[in-house]
């Protein structure tokens, strides 16, 4: 079913997903389930940036200049309608050192929002994040 004939909000697919740090490799948060690809018009969200995944940290960033990622900075887990302010209003490009724990806040390039709860970090190959992706018009 396309997006626009569902319901703004409704949880897409959420699952454990794991971000591959490969060069000219991304992460679609906007199939369900997401996947990785090697298209550039596709893809949401790059784990390791330029300096790539270090020991316990590392950058995200989003990959074909029309996603917007956030860190979640408010208490508790952000639900559809704050991980969207969130994202919206203070998404850019990338969030620096991510590491097990943090959570956070996608608007992606189709105009759907995600939440990415780093669950661990993998030295030199990305991490993992148990990943919520609901239906949205944000853009």
């Amino acid at each position: 079913m396309p997006a626009s004939a569902t319901t703004e909000g409704t949880a897409r697919w959420q699952g454990l997903v794991t971000f591959r740090q490969e060069f000219d490799t991304s992460t679609d948060l906007d199939k369900v389930p997401p996947r990785t690809t090697t298209v550039d018009e596709e893809g949401d969200v790059h784990a390791g940036g330029v300096s790539g995944m270090e020991q316990a940290k590392g950058p995200v960033t989003e990959y074909d200049q029309g996603s917007r990622i956030a860190e979640w900075t408010g208490t508790g887990t952000p639900d559809f309608a704050a991980c969207r302010e969130r994202a919206l209003a203070g998404g850019g490009t990338e969030v620096a050192d991510v590491r097990q724990g943090t959570v956070l806040c996608v608007a992606t390039d189709k105009g759907n929002i995600a939440r990415l709860t780093i669950t661990g970090v993998i030295k030199f190959k990305g991490f993992e994040a148990d990943t919520v992706g609901w239906n949205a018009n944000a853009r």
